[in-house]
Parts: structure tokens; sequence; C-alpha cells
């Protein structure tokens, strides 16, 4: 009888050591998947305010349209384009220095 309890004894230990192992196993899956998705994360926010050229796809008096280069976004503006330095939607910084001036009514 005692050999059986010593058996059950160390059986109990050996599942909660493995159950243990697991939780380890299961924590640093969670940390790794965390680790990539900041990442991922910083990348995405370093890229937007790396400024994109931006699009004009209309100019007819004051009024300009241009689609943001990133989420392909449309506005409008009648001022300066200085007004949109950031797209408001995405938050992509954009570049008017680069900009292509299309003729008005095109």
């Amino acid at each position: 009888m005692l050999l059986n309890e010593a058996l059950k004894q160390v059986e109990k230990s050996v599942m909660v050591q493995l159950k243990q192992a697991k939780v380890l196993m299961d924590l640093r899956t969670l940390g790794i998947q965390r680790k990539a998705f900041v990442k991922h994360a910083l990348e995405l926010a370093i890229s937007k305010q790396t400024p994109k050229l931006v699009v004009q796809t209309y100019i007819e008096s004051d009024t300009r349209v241009f689609d943001c280069p990133l989420c392909k976004n449309t506005w409008m503006y009648t001022n300066t384009p200085e007004e949109f330095r950031y797209c408001p939607t995405c938050g992509q910084k954009l570049d008017w220095d680069g900009n292509i001036e299309l003729e008005e009514g095109e």
C-alpha cells in the first residue's frame, strides 16, 4: 500500500509540474505574440510619420481635391494644403512639396 501511495504522490507532483510548464509555455507564447504586435504597431506608427506624396485628383477655382496615399480617402480643401498636414482619417503625414500640380479643370 505504501508503494501505491508513493506512486500516486509522484504522479500528482509530475502532473502539477506539467501544468506549470504548460502555463509557462502559454505565457511565453503570449509574450512572443505581444512583442510581434508591439513591433508591428511601432513600424506602422513610424511609417505614418514618413511623409507620402499627395495625389491631387481635381482642381477648379479655389477648390482642390486630393486622395490620401495610404487610405485612399478623398478630401477637399479651399485654402492651402497646410490645413491637411496629416490625413484626417488614417493619420498619414502628407507630402505637398513633391506634389504635381494639375491644371484647373483637370
